[in-house]
């Protein structure tokens, strides 16, 4: 019959295919669009994994400690610090805060507090000893990340002369 005619006859794998071919399509833009969600969501995270904070951190390095020829330590060079972090509740964190600055001057800061604890973030502003005072600090799993900003880091935050927050605090215990 389509001999006859000079037509080709239907193929039915043909129109078995291009059926199969743009579910394939369907199906392939429905995946590229969930794993375009899904990596918008990871990117902006969303909702952070939540870490608690609650440990004891100590600034790294470490000071270069001074020793007399005998072994005796008499001073340290370098900063040293520490963090004793308490979790109160999920949305507060009692601080207790110190940073020592080592050679020559000893000169020191401190605070102890009980701050906001958003997105594994801690804040400090001490109002009364400098207005312009924000120490921030984000906690992780294994480390606190401290940044300072004060308009005059000679006597910001009230802490001794030319003392500054800053620096990674690793965590020595999860207590």
């Amino acid at each position: 019959m389509y001999a006859e005619e000079g037509k080709k006859p239907p193929c039915l794998w043909g129109k078995a295919m291009m059926q199969i071919t743009k579910r394939f399509q369907v199906f392939i833009k429905a995946f590229v669009l969930m794993s375009l969600i899904s990596s918008v969501n990871a990117s902006t995270n969303i909702e952070k994994l939540y870490v608690n904070p609650t440990g004891i951190y100590e600034l790294t390095p470490p000071p270069k400690y001074i020793k007399t020829s005998k072994g005796k330590v008499i001073g340290f060079d370098g900063y040293s610090g520490n963090i004793k972090a308490k979790l109160i509740s999920k949305g507060s964190v009692h601080v207790e805060f110190d940073v020592n600055k080592g050679l020559s001057s000893y000169n020191s800061g401190s605070f102890i507090s009980t701050l906001n604890y958003k997105n594994n973030t801690a804040i400090y502003e001490p109002h009364d000893d400098d207005p312009s005072c924000k120490i921030k600090m984000v906690f992780t799993k294994k480390y606190v990340l401290v940044e300072e900003k004060t308009d005059d880091y000679n006597f910001g935050c009230g802490f001794g002369h030319a003392v500054i927050a800053d620096g990674k605090y690793v965590r020595k215990q999860q207590k």
